[in-house]
């Protein structure tokens, strides 16, 4: 018997071209198949294949299919979701298993107006009051916020403020004007100083003070403002006004000035003087005689409160004894000088500012502030 000799051919292995499948990130070499020849061994050896990149991560590339490498859904390999408008394996056509009357891709259980190709979950928002995406509101992220202006200004009423597609007549997008009923007023306009108006909303009127004598100095600040000598920085002098506007009158000029050393009793005073004299005190009399007989007297009733500059060639003699009632006032060193028995002033002995009680109240009530300057000339004492 003759026996049959069998030989086996190798079977070549079956290669198929591999999916190209690559990094979300970062792009890199995919190696190429392993390519085998039938009759022969696989010796292990790779190409080097082309470099693509698989944006959504999902095992595809633009290049091997992937008709959206934003979505990771959505890929050659993907299961159709039906009725989304999305063609999700890519075969360029989305699934529908459900009526779509308009044609849109979306079936009429996602889409809100199948009636309209328009509108559907993947639409793109318009303002014009209709809800386009089918996400329940209208108008979402498309509108203007807008303000009433109904003075035309270009300022609107912030209390007004609501939403529209762009911006109707009569409506702006700037605020703030605080009162729209005047086109001269909101946020921005030109101030009018102390008219009482708030023109620019700011909350307040601009206060420019009048300065009435042009002296440099405001009406709050100036105490006499129909007089340009008086203000702050004005020089006192001795007549009775407070020039400087402390509140205290001739006080900052105030000459300190001296009784006569030496002088007989029972003689009348001779001195220069600026003098207020107090009406109050009625029937008090003074000596403003330029007789040359010392002590020829001259009574002078007052009625009415005076003040005025006493003079004479050595002064003016006033007499502050006999009939004289307490507390007629003598300014001297600028306060008031006051004796309860004036006739101090005749006991012959020599008295400073300090020896005499001092009244501290104002002009005719006790606070007398004009100078009185005492002679020192020898040749005045009597």
């Amino acid at each position: 018997m003759t026996r049959r000799r069998t030989t086996r051919r190798p079977i070549p292995r079956r290669t198929t071209p591999p999916r190209i499948r690559l990094s979300a990130t970062t792009p890199r070499s995919t190696p190429a198949p392993r390519r085998t020849t039938p009759g022969t061994e696989d010796t292990g050896t790779e190409d080097t294949g082309p470099t693509y990149t698989d944006g959504d991560a999902d095992g595809w590339s633009v290049e091997g299919g992937d008709c959206d490498d934003a979505d990771a859904t959505v890929n050659p390999a993907a299961i159709e979701t039906a009725n989304d408008g999305v063609d999700n394996d890519c075969d360029g056509v989305a699934l529908v298993t459900e009526t779509d009357a308009d044609s849109d891709g979306y079936g009429v259980s996602v889409d809100c107006d199948d009636t309209d190709a328009a509108i559907n979950p993947g639409a793109a928002e318009v303002c014009d009051g209709v809800d386009q995406n089918c996400d329940g509101t209208a108008d979402e992220g498309v509108t203007t916020h807008v303000y009433r202006d109904a003075d035309g200004d270009g300022y609107g009423d912030e209390l007004s403020g609501t939403d529209a597609c762009g911006v109707p007549s009569g409506y702006v997008t700037t605020v703030y004007d605080c009162n729209e009923s005047d086109a001269s007023i909101h946020t921005g306009a030109t101030e009018i100083p102390n008219d009482g108006i708030d023109q620019d909303c700011d909350s307040a009127d601009l206060v420019v003070e009048a300065d009435a004598d042009s002296d440099g100095y405001s009406e709050s600040a100036d105490c006499d403002d129909s007089d340009a000598t008086v203000n702050p920085g004005a020089t006192e002098t001795l007549d009775g006004v407070d020039q400087d506007c402390d509140g205290t009158v001739d006080n900052d000029t105030g000459i300190e000035g001296y009784i006569l050393a030496t002088y007989p009793s029972s003689k009348t005073l001779q001195m220069n003087a600026q003098v207020y004299w107090d009406a109050s005190e009625l029937g008090s009399w003074w000596d403003e005689s330029s007789a040359s007989t010392v002590g020829e007297d001259v009574d002078v009733t007052l009625t009415t409160a005076e003040y005025g500059d006493l003079t004479g060639s050595c002064g003016v003699r006033f007499n502050v004894s006999e009939g004289s009632p307490a507390r007629d006032w003598l300014c001297v060193g600028g306060s008031v000088d006051s004796s309860v028995d004036l006739d101090v002033y005749y006991d012959g002995t020599w008295y400073d500012e300090s020896d005499i009680e001092v009244w501290d109240a104002g002009y005719g009530d006790g606070s007398c502030s004009a100078i009185l300057i005492v002679s020192t000339d020898a040749d005045c004492q009597i």
